[in-house]
């Protein structure tokens, strides 16, 4: 057997069978963490901020599931694209809105148990604000992604080519700052 093929054959399993039984995993286990924290009698802001992870985990969970089979059993079927064109801005927005959501969550906890001598919750943990923080948050993460929207583009052969603006100092600098002054350096 040539060695190319051994690659060939172990990068597929490694993508076809490997990465869809992880994020199986996730999916499931993030479903289910919806539905519990979906009661009624779950209402506190921290449950918001709980259940938007959850979400941002399962919307995760499919998008490398999808990357996966791109890489592995679909690659040759038109999904050899699909991380530079879906993945990494989708998955971008839907992180940065992770983060930020664990960074409420932290927050919103610091700031109840800061309080116990008044027994009384700030404003800040309200159910009511934490969804209107995490509405917030998922416009935010979306227009601060966008960019990503526009580094690949088709050429005249069919190929996946790199964009003038990918090349441009805007996106350079729009790179820098999302490195050193996004919503991570919070945590």
């Amino acid at each position: 057997m040539n060695e190319k093929f051994v690659v060939l054959d172990l990068g597929t399993i490694l993508y076809s069978v490997i990465t869809p039984i992880i994020c199986s995993f996730g999916i499931c286990g993030n479903t289910l963490s919806l539905m519990v924290l979906k009661r009624r009698e779950l209402m506190g802001s921290i449950y918001t901020y709980l259940a938007v992870l959850a979400a941002t985990d399962l919307m995760m969970s499919f998008i490398l599931l999808f990357g996966g089979l791109s890489r592995g059993a679909l690659y040759y079927k038109g999904w050899a694209t699909y991380d530079a064109l879906v993945g990494l801005p989708l998955g971008g927005a839907i992180n940065t809105l992770s983060v930020i959501a664990t960074v409420a969550v932290t927050v919103d906890r610091v700031l109840y148990l800061w309080n116990p001598v008044k027994c009384t919750k700030p404003r800040f943990c309200n159910p009511i604000i934490a969804r209107k923080i995490m509405a917030g948050s998922m416009i935010l993460s979306i227009v601060l992604n966008i960019p990503y929207c526009f580094i690949f583009t088709w050429n005249d052969k069919d190929i996946l080519v790199t964009t003038d603006f990918f090349d441009s100092e805007f996106y350079m600098v729009f790179n820098w700052f999302m490195l050193f002054f996004s919503p991570s350096y919070l945590v």
